[in-house]
């Protein structure tokens, strides 16, 4: 890897790692499955959101529409071309329940059992990581939610380097600055 940094020039090194490079740099380095799927389900909604945006005549507008993760799967997939990773659909909807069993249960199984669903069913359809890739900062469910980030980062043409999605978060630092 220290050979192709070496040789590549700085926008290059961009497309090359920068949804990577996003993807880690928002990642806690504890906390647990919990926070781990709050970020990976805000980090993709980032790139659903700028799948819409760029199929939109008038993308201002997208954020006014307040559109939930559900209605931002089916909108970007009737604006995306069909293609090899149809399973991907399917991906962002067992994400989405992941994070709908976290945020409106207290049942720790029920969410554990989602994590686990959406794991599997992108390991089922891209592969199993390798041991050497699962460390104890770096588990299946982070596999599995970077595999489908970089997936749509790719069909979104998008450099998350150069994008910043309003966010609940965002939105209440600026209105408390």
């Amino acid at each position: 890897m220290a050979t192709v940094i070496k040789w590549c020039r700085r926008s290059e090194m961009s497309d090359i790692f920068g949804p990577l490079d996003r993807f880690l740099r928002n990642l806690p380095q504890g906390g647990g499955d919990e926070i781990v799927l709050l970020k990976c389900h805000l980090l993709i909604e980032e790139v659903l959101t700028k799948i819409i945006e760029n199929a939109s005549k008038q993308p201002k507008y997208i954020a006014q529409a307040d559109l939930r993760f559900a209605q931002k799967i089916i909108l970007a997939r009737s604006l995306s071309e069909p293609g090899n990773n149809v399973w991907i659909w399917g991906a962002l909807k067992k994400i989405n329940s992941a994070r709908n069993a976290l945020g409106h249960s207290l049942n720790r199984d029920d969410v554990n059992d989602k994590i686990e669903d959406f794991a599997s069913f992108v390991e089922k359809e891209k592969h199993r990581p390798g041991a050497e890739m699962i460390t104890g900062s770096f588990g299946r469910l982070h596999w599995a939610a970077f595999v489908v980030y970089t997936i749509l980062s790719s069909q979104a043409n998008y450099d998350p380097t150069e994008y910043q999605a309003p966010t609940l978060l965002s939105s209440l630092l600026v209105d408390g600055a």
